[in-house]
């Protein structure tokens, strides 16, 4: 069994970003309760019905951010991810992740992009970080009730700069864990070898994390 996983350092890569968000055919009151909900419940790795997010995301920056043809991963509040990448990803063990059909459309002109996308729900939890020994993480700075350590990825982090205790190594290849957002997923070394050998790997900018004991 392989001492490495992998974490996507996507969330801190503004080349992802390409400022999707909720229809503006929404409410700001209801924009706001989905996005907290999602934030809360995808932290924590749970399984999400599909009403629970939306059919469409709009592009809420200047049109000319926008390329043509939209990349294989999209930065939103969970992963997006064309239907080549959803593919590969479902060869590997998701235990209960989802995979939520959503457009993505471009406010300044109208136009929905063609290409098929999906917002990935990871419905697995693993507590396998250990920040004490990790030097790529910057704690968040949090209220005194609250008694859960919160963590960012540094902007740059470098190989085996994050460790994971071996609890990771077992079940789904697909995780999140609480410490971290919950745009910031890692996946097994045996997924990873399968991304990479359909060349997408790269995307989702991974960073290899050491297992420990």
């Amino acid at each position: 069994m392989s001492s490495y996983v992998w974490v996507s350092h996507t969330g801190a890569n503004r080349y992802r970003h390409f400022d999707f968000g909720l229809p503006h055919t929404m409410t700001l009151e209801e924009r706001v309760a989905m996005s907290d909900s999602i934030d809360l419940d995808s932290r924590i790795g749970l399984s999400l019905p599909s009403d629970r997010f939306p059919n469409t995301l709009e592009s809420i920056g200047r049109g000319s951010k926008l390329p043509i043809i939209l990349p294989d991963y999209i930065n939103w509040m969970c992963p997006v991810v064309s239907e080549k990448l959803a593919d590969t990803l479902r060869t590997g063990d998701l235990g209960a992740s989802n995979f939520y059909p959503v457009s993505l459309k471009r406010l300044d002109t109208g136009a929905t992009f063609t290409q098929i996308f999906f917002i990935l729900n990871i419905a697995v939890c693993k507590h396998a970080l250990q920040p004490d020994r990790s030097s790529g993480l910057r704690e968040r700075m949090m209220a005194q009730t609250v008694k859960q350590r919160e963590f960012n990825l540094k902007a740059t982090v470098s190989n085996d700069e994050l460790v994971l205790s071996s609890s990771c190594l077992g079940g789904p290849d697909i995780w999140v864990d609480p410490m971290l957002p919950q745009e910031t997923f890692f996946v097994s070394d045996r997924l990873y070898r399968s991304l990479e050998s359909e060349n997408l790997s790269k995307p989702l900018d991974f960073v290899r994390c050491c297992v420990s004991d």
